[in-house]
């Protein structure tokens, strides 16, 4: 009995591999590919044009895959944080933007060695889930899929 009282309570403990994965978007709000040391707006409606996504310099090991690194999710607080809808932006540049008062800045960790993960921000009461892969065949740009 005392064996059967433990082997449920290591069954109720025990994690569940699909539990701790992040679900896939079968419908992102929106999706858009970054490149190395770039920034890109996230367009709809949701977003206002004050939603932006920075992609830093991604280093990659000897063989194959990435090191970990963050992309950032950046949000005009007062107004656009960027003049353009896209552009480059070096890590020292963006180190200063997050700086200002108009900028909140949400990094989403990367650390699988293929170069996919996943994070969430929120804008007011609305939290949003973000899915980045790398896109090695584009110079090592970041597809992110931004989704409820």
């Amino acid at each position: 009995m005392r064996y059967g009282m433990l082997l449920f309570a290591f069954a109720l403990c025990a994690p569940v591999g699909s539990a701790a994965q992040t679900p896939a978007c079968p419908q992102p709000l929106a999706t858009l590919t970054v490149p190395p040391s770039n920034y890109a707006v996230v367009n709809g409606a949701p977003f206002e044009g004050r939603v932006y996504v920075y992609a830093p310099e991604i280093r990659t090991r000897g063989g194959s895959g990435s090191q970990q690194y963050q992309v950032w999710i950046v949000e005009g607080v007062y107004g656009k944080p960027f003049v353009q809808a896209t552009g480059s932006l070096d890590q020292a540049g963006f180190d200063k933007l997050r700086q200002s008062p108009n900028v909140r800045a949400t990094p989403v960790i990367v650390a699988r060695g293929d170069g996919s993960g996943s994070g969430q921000f929120r804008i007011a009461k609305d939290t949003y889930r973000v899915q980045v892969t790398m896109n090695a065949s584009k110079g090592s740009a970041v597809v992110v899929a931004v989704c409820r």
